[in-house]
């Protein structure tokens, strides 16, 4: 899949833009990706999925590594934490609209 400048791609490159700033401002996430990663480059979400008791994150951090976790929406504590790399999670992922958002996020990266 590449990238043609679509009006789809240009909505998805707003968005994670726009949530780069709400993501690193949250102090549980920032706090969480300072741990883990030495120099913070760039955040974008690829998922954001509510439930009633957590939220479920996917990012993308520094144009290479995958985050996935579980936050508590009780008491901000993370249930889940798994990181990968991009090449891994990106075999794994079948959706159509995640794999053309991972792409224009790598290529935001850049």
């Amino acid at each position: 899949m590449k990238l043609i400048g679509s009006r789809k791609e240009m909505i998805i490159k707003d968005r994670l833009i726009k949530n780069e700033g709400s993501i690193l401002k949250n102090e549980k996430i920032n706090c969480l990706l300072k741990n883990r990663f030495s120099n913070i480059i760039s955040v974008y979400c690829l998922e954001h999925v509510l439930e009633e008791d957590y939220d479920l994150y996917t990012l993308l951090v520094n144009k290479d590594s995958i985050v996935e976790f579980e936050l508590s929406r009780f008491n901000g504590e993370f249930k889940y934490i798994n990181i990968s790399s991009l090449d891994l999670y990106s075999k794994k992922i079948k959706d159509k609209k995640l794999r053309l958002k991972l792409l224009v996020a790598v290529n935001l990266s850049k």
